[in-house]
């Protein structure tokens, strides 16, 4: 399976922890992208910032063992 950068604008497929690259202004770094939200665009080189997969997560809210807990009871 080809690895695919994705653009600012775009919706997020996939939960997990994606590389951000950068235009010029800084070097790339790891950050968590939640699915259904879009790319962002970077206040610094806008939309020539991209984004890249590299491991697929999910919101720990989303599992079913944790899905319903309250967490006030304790």
């Amino acid at each position: 399976m080809a690895e695919q950068d994705h653009r600012p604008g775009e919706k997020v497929l996939r939960s997990g922890i994606y590389l951000v690259t950068h235009a010029q202004h800084r070097g790339g770094h790891e950050s968590v992208v939640l699915q259904g939200s879009d790319f962002p665009r970077c206040k610094h080189c806008g939309q020539q910032v991209r984004y890249r997969l590299l491991r697929s997560a999910f919101p720990i809210e989303a599992d079913r063992d944790f899905a319903e807990i309250d967490t006030r009871a304790e």
